[in-house]
């Protein structure tokens, strides 16, 4: 099992911490409401508040991983296809 309190997060200033939170959290709160009305992407919303959030925050970056479908998370080559490049 992975635990997210095994990811190293690099140290940053407070306000560059703050900034990270903010703009974070206000994408996963337009994202929330982006649900309920059609004009605006929730889940892209949400999926881009906790990619700003897992720069900063371990949780994050775990609810990510573990909610992202696994065909968008960034695959690694195979040796098949390395061959064929």
């Amino acid at each position: 099992m992975w635990h997210a309190d095994r990811v190293q997060v690099p140290q940053r200033s407070l306000a560059g911490k703050a900034a990270i939170t903010v703009a974070g959290s206000s994408l996963v709160a337009v994202g929330t409401v982006g649900l309920f009305l059609p004009v605006i992407p929730g889940v892209v919303l949400i999926a881009s508040g906790l990619a700003v959030l897992g720069r900063e925050y371990g949780w994050a970056r775990a609810t990510l991983d573990r909610v992202t479908p696994a065909r968008l998370k960034r695959r690694q080559p195979s040796d098949s296809e390395a061959e064929a490049a």
